[in-house]
């Protein structure tokens, strides 16, 4: 089983936690295992919108939605913005 491979006492402990009280099957374990969910969860400041995301997935509201440009600025020193304009 997956949480038997897991070092870090504190994430074995949020794993087993989540996918009792989700009600996770072991596929749905290994795929928030694999996904970072600890990691996005502890560098989040959305802690409640990565939960929700992670539990019912991505839904397309807008045609925006389908499309991704995810970029990683966080090494730049910039603050945090929702959009960047050159």
């Amino acid at each position: 089983m997956i949480l038997m491979r897991i070092d870090n006492p504190s994430e074995r402990g949020f794993f087993e936690i989540e996918a009792k009280q989700q009600n996770w099957s072991e596929r749905q374990l290994k795929r928030q295992y694999h996904s970072s969910l600890y990691e996005r969860l502890a560098l989040s400041r959305d802690k409640e919108g990565v939960m929700k995301l992670a539990n019912e997935g991505h839904t397309i509201q807008k045609p925006e939605d389908i499309l991704k440009n995810p970029l990683s600025l966080e090494f730049l020193g910039l603050e945090e913005k929702h959009s960047y304009r050159n």
